[in-house]
C-alpha cells in the first residue's frame, strides 16, 4: 500500500522500475526502509513483500537514518530522508528501533555512523 499525495491510503502500490538508491534500513521489527532512484520511500516486511509506499520525495540525496521517540517510550520512531534540494523530511513509523542484533542495519553501520564493525550496537538502544 502506499500513502497518495491527500494522504489516502492506496493499496495497489509496488516498487517503481527505478532501482534502490543507497543502503536499506533494517528495524528490530524486521522491516527494510529503503529509497529509490525515481524519489519512492519503499517499506519492506521479511520476506521482501512492499508494505507501503510514498511516491513524489523527490531524487533522495542520502540513505536514511532513523531514531526512536526518546520522549515517548514504546512509540514509533522516527525516518530522516534528505532530498536533492536539502529538504529535509521527517516519517514518523511504527518501527521501535533499528535492529540491533543485526551486523550493519543502516548506512554507517550505526546512528553515529562511526562505520565501526565493532561498536557496539547496545548504545543505541531506545528507552
Amino acid at each position: 500500500m502506499r500513502l497518495t499525495g491527500a494522504g489516502a491510503i492506496d493499496a495497489t502500490a509496488s516498487v517503481s522500475a527505478s532501482g534502490i538508491s543507497g543502503t536499506p534500513l533494517l528495524t528490530s521489527d524486521s522491516r527494510l526502509y529503503a529509497t529509490t532512484t525515481g524519489g519512492q520511500l519503499v517499506v519492506a516486511d521479511r520476506s521482501l513483500a512492499v508494505e507501503w509506499s510514498v511516491d513524489g520525495l523527490g531524487a533522495i540525496a542520502a540513505p536514511p537514518a532513523f531514531d526512536c521517540d526518546r520522549n515517548n517510550p514504546g512509540r514509533g520512531g522516527v525516518l530522516y530522508l534528505t532530498n536533492a534540494n536539502g529538504v529535509v523530511l521527517a516519517v514518523i513509523v511504527d518501527s521501535h528501533q533499528l535492529e540491533l542484533t543485526a551486523p550493519w542495519p543502516m548506512d554507517g553501520h550505526d546512528p553515529r555512523h562511526t562505520a565501526n564493525l565493532l561498536t557496539p550496537m547496545s548504545e543505541f538502544t531506545c528507552p
